[in-house]
């Protein structure tokens, strides 16, 4: 999973968070999953961690995907994944899927994510997971998508397939861990870089940096 954090236009951005058990950048990185060298554009995705105990590093590590259900965390994609209905990260070239339009919005995904994750309230002044550091637009904008979570109505949020890449592999006679990570797909897109993966369930060679401060 070769992350990048600084590619203007690809999706990804970070700003400062303060969170329960962590302080420094949170965001949405950018990379693709392979094996190895030379990797095909086409394994271009965009993903967030959801793992905070963890950093990433430079690989190739390997990693098991599966699916991932959780209702409340499809609805937070349902209501501010930016260009949802391109379906997928490639399609022929890198779709607009998942550009958020600043780093602000990035950062504050990614808090409602981890709230998701890590919490069952959706709300970032209570309960184990809350926003520790004085109010900024990152927690302001991250407590309203979880507004909207909370509020949510319809079934539109069925349409989302959610991924996450755990490590270490299970099985695996390694005991080094890295950071765990989350990606979706919208409906059934075809073609496009992760349209396979609910299928293959594969381990995939994978390699990551993460910018923190």
């Amino acid at each position: 999973m070769a992350a990048d954090s600084e590619q203007s236009g690809r999706g990804c951005g970070f700003a400062s968070v303060n969170v329960t058990g962590y302080s420094g950048s949170g965001g949405q990185f950018n990379g693709n999953f392979w094996v190895a060298a030379p990797m095909p554009a086409d394994s271009f995705f965009r993903f967030f961690c959801i793992e905070l105990g963890q950093v990433a590093n430079a690989g190739p590590n390997l990693y098991a995907s599966s699916i991932f259900g959780d209702n409340e965390m499809r609805k937070l994609y349902d209501v501010a994944y930016p260009n949802k209905t391109a379906g997928d990260f490639w399609d022929g070239a890198q779709t607009n899927f998942g550009v958020f339009a600043n780093a602000t919005s990035a950062a504050a995904f990614q808090v409602a994510v981890w709230n998701i994750y890590f919490d069952t309230d959706l709300d970032l002044s209570a309960g184990t997971f809350q926003w520790t550091g004085t109010p900024t637009p990152v927690s302001t904008a991250a407590q309203a998508l979880l507004n909207q979570v909370a509020s949510y109505v319809g079934t539109g949020y069925t349409k989302w397939t959610l991924y996450s890449f755990i490590s270490p592999v299970p099985g695996s006679t390694s005991s080094v861990r890295y950071q765990d990570y989350m990606s979706a797909t919208y409906s059934v897109p075809e073609p496009g870089s992760l349209a396979m993966l609910g299928l293959a369930l594969a381990g995939l060679g994978a390699a990551a940096r993460r910018r923190r401060d």
